[in-house]
């Protein structure tokens, strides 16, 4: 097997990890032995849809960033310092500058995320189908 595909599997594995652990937390928060069987299907799919949700903004956020969408943003942030302190910091560099840097900075490679979210997603979609059948 390739190493790009050992990275990618212990991606979507640590990925699967967090969002189990926030699942099973909002889960067992939830969790009640007397509840009826529509609560337990709803209880499931809200506790498998937040990760989802979450995970695939978070990968949304940052194929918006890869594409240069938060770069005027960024360099904003990045002058502000210098505003505040204008010798501490040195002299700002122009925009232009700022964005050729950070194009040449750009990390790939989130992609576990949306395959990781839309999995959680589609549980979660799995349990709210159990929901309205029983409701």
């Amino acid at each position: 097997m390739r190493k790009s595909r050992k990275v990618m599997i212990l991606r979507c594995l640590s990925a699967a990890a967090v969002g189990g652990a926030v699942a099973w937390f909002y889960g067992t928060s939830r969790w009640q032995e007397e509840m009826e069987l529509v609560e337990q299907y709803r209880v499931l799919c809200d506790a498998f849809s937040i990760p989802g949700i979450l995970m695939v903004l978070f990968a949304l956020l940052f194929s918006l960033n890869n594409l240069g969408a938060l770069d005027t943003i960024a360099y904003l942030m990045s002058f502000l310092p210098r505003i505040i302190a204008p010798g501490a910091f040195g002299e700002p560099e122009k925009l232009i500058d700022f964005v050729e840097n950070r194009r040449q900075k750009r990390t790939k490679g989130y992609g576990f995320l949306y395959i990781v979210g839309f999995i959680f997603l589609g549980i979660a979609i799995f349990y709210l189908v159990l929901f309205y059948k029983v409701f």
